[in-house]
């Protein structure tokens, strides 16, 4: 098999939220061990000896790489526009964002005050709304950009004790579909990775699973392949995480359908729900107006 050629982001500038512990501090020390100069965005907190966002840039200097740290809480209003008006004035370009920052708070729904539901939306999903918004008239005016979103499966299947945080991060699979249509002009592409990895903060959610098999690499190297010039890809949410990549993504069937305009009541719903609920065959959009369009086909009256 021929070895492809090594992925290097010399000259490009990335953006890392979350990026002093864990998945995200992986990422930047990554990029930057390939070429990339890196701000790396972590908030400070109260009685850390070092901040976390200064480690990480420590380490990077120390192998030889180019970065600066920021300590803005992404939920603050002035974050988006501090960490770009940052990158601009040190390397003058952004070319990456990767969305790392995020909260986990676990709670059943009748239990979790709304204060705090509204915060994980916040940090979660917000947060990433408003760098993006940002971000892309600056990407959009250059004509290129690369953008990766941290969902979970959490996003994609829902959990127990984790009504808040499921729905934060399935609200940006959303939002990613949408600008990835809106941004398709230019050489713009928007992905995501839902991790499995042993990081500070999963500590509490994957118990047992500290012997190596969940090293932050693992989703590193997708988040690098999303992040380089060479991805064609976009749209795509992929679970990666213990050595397993697997693509996910919304899907609807076949299911029933009615011929003409015959009426149609509960009691025909019930006798063929399950061919309606059926996935078999697992047939995918690439947009709202596409299944609009393929219902608006199904339903003509010589369909």
């Amino acid at each position: 098999m021929r070895t492809p050629m090594k992925l290097r982001f010399d000259e490009q500038v990335a953006i890392v939220t979350g990026a002093g512990k864990g998945l995200g501090r992986e990422y930047a020390l990554q990029l930057a061990a390939r070429g990339a100069r890196v701000l790396v965005n972590n908030r400070a907190h109260a009685g850390d000896p070092v901040r976390s966002a200064d480690s990480t840039v420590a380490a990077i200097v120390a192998g030889g790489g180019a970065a600066v740290a920021n300590y803005a809480s992404v939920e603050d209003e002035d974050a988006p526009q501090e960490m770009l008006r940052q990158a601009l004035a040190a390397w003058g370009r952004v070319d990456i964002v990767i969305h790392n920052a995020g909260i986990a708070r676990s709670g059943f729904f009748t239990r979790m005050s709304a204060t705090d539901f509204a915060a994980l939306m916040r940090i979660n999903f917000l947060a990433p709304v408003a760098l993006t918004r940002a971000v892309l008239p600056h990407m959009r005016e250059r004509g290129y950009g690369r953008m990766v979103f941290s969902t979970s499966a959490a996003g994609l299947y829902g959990n127990r004790g984790q009504s808040a945080y499921s729905a934060s991060k399935a609200a940006l699979l959303a939002f990613m579909q949408s600008i990835r249509l809106e941004e398709s002009g230019y050489d713009f592409r928007v992905n995501a990775i839902a991790p499995f990895a042993d990081t500070p903060m999963t500590a509490g959610y994957m118990p047992g699973q500290s012997d190596g098999r969940f090293s932050t690499a693992w989703p590193a190297a997708l988040a690098l392949w999303f992040a380089h010039r060479d991805c064609s890809a976009s749209g795509d949410t992929v679970i990666a995480g213990g050595g397993v990549f697997r693509a996910a993504r919304w899907v609807e069937g076949e299911g029933l359908q009615i011929p003409g305009f015959a009426q149609i009541g509960a009691e025909d719903i019930a006798r063929h729900y399950a061919a309606i609920r059926s996935l078999d065959p697992a047939i995918g959009q690439d947009s709202a107006d596409d299944c609009f369009r393929r219902v608006v086909a199904a339903a003509a009256p010589d369909s």
